[in-house]
């Protein structure tokens, strides 16, 4: 009951401030410098971003959400990820046999990039992360390049970096993933954990593949 609660506050707060932002001083095409809140459907924004959940929630504004800087959401969307896996699970958003990832790409693209740090409670949905990223439970998204680190679960079409999480999911990783499952797909670099698998074989502790590349 008390989850439920939780979701329903941060769904009725969120809007709340999406509804500001819209109506107020958050214009499509101009830029936020210093401190900004989020979501913001700004193009461009430097500096402090800091609200409950990150700017990827505008999903249909034509043109790319880009924050450099610090990117703080207090409660982030990557809750939504543990309650309803069927849906913002791994095999459902980039398993090939699931999704189309050249129209993946392009729906990604238009949503949010974030370049700097990044923190989260519950975690992110932000599709590009670029630096280091941090949130308590899970997060998800297209692309990570740095280092990624989550309680829960990290779940990304494409890593470039290091990925630490209780269970990590990659369609491509190139570089190390640091957990007690880690699952990718096509792996150049090595997977730490208890069980790992890639490409080329299943094992326990350590696996590596050096024959894929992005």
């Amino acid at each position: 009951m008390t989850v439920k609660y939780l979701i329903l506050f941060c769904l009725l707060f969120s809007q709340s401030i999406k509804a500001q932002t819209e109506n107020s001083f958050d214009k499509e095409g101009k830029s936020n410098y210093v401190v900004g809140l989020l979501p913001s459907r700004k193009e461009f924004s430097y500096g402090l971003q800091i609200g409950l959940i990150g700017s990827e929630s505008f999903f249909s504004l034509p043109y790319t959400r880009k924050s450099y800087g610090v990117n703080f959401q207090l409660f982030g969307q990557g809750i939504f990820m543990l309650l309803n896996p069927g849906v913002f699970g791994y095999e459902s958003q980039y398993h090939t046999e699931v999704r189309d990832l050249d129209s993946l790409k392009i729906y990604y693209d238009l949503r949010s990039r974030h370049c700097g740090l990044l923190l989260s409670t519950f975690g992110t949905f932000t599709s590009q992360q670029v630096g280091v990223s941090i949130s308590v439970l899970s997060s998800m998204g297209f692309s990570v390049k740095g280092l990624s680190i989550n309680g829960i679960s990290s779940s990304f079409y494409s890593v470039q970096g290091v990925s630490v999480a209780f269970v990590n999911h990659a369609y491509f990783t190139q570089g190390v993933q640091l957990g007690v499952i880690n699952k990718s797909k096509h792996l150049h670099g090595f997977q730490f954990g208890l069980w790992n698998v890639n490409q080329k074989r299943k094992l326990p502790f350590v696996n590596w593949n050096f024959n894929s590349k992005l």
